[in-house]
């Protein structure tokens, strides 16, 4: 909790100048880390997310590339042919809601 003296968390200012009990302010502190590593948990949760998401599509092109370099033109599954048109349009998406659109039926 901010201090109501400056308005920081963390200042120079006594429990007693904060017009708090040591406990008090301590615990108001100690609140305020946790809510600071939950927040950073979330975000490192985010990123190792996007992480995997992105190395998953680099794989998922690798093996798109070999499939059609083993295949000639229109000797392609339709149902694969399908899933590439897919990949296509998850890998070109620069929004949220182009790539939503873009995973809305798998």
């Amino acid at each position: 909790m901010p201090c109501p003296k400056c308005g920081r968390i963390y200042c120079d200012h006594s429990a007693e100048e904060r017009g708090e009990t040591r406990e008090q302010m301590l615990k108001n502190m100690q609140f305020d880390l946790e809510e600071g590593k939950k927040r950073m948990d979330k975000e490192q949760e985010a990123v190792v997310k996007n992480n995997k998401e992105r190395a998953l599509m680099i794989v998922i092109e690798k093996i798109i590339a070999r499939y059609q370099n083993q295949h000639v033109v229109g000797d392609l599954d339709e149902e694969i042919f399908k899933l590439f048109e897919k990949a296509k349009k998850i890998k070109s998406a620069e929004t949220e809601n182009e790539f939503q659109l873009a995973i809305a039926d798998l």
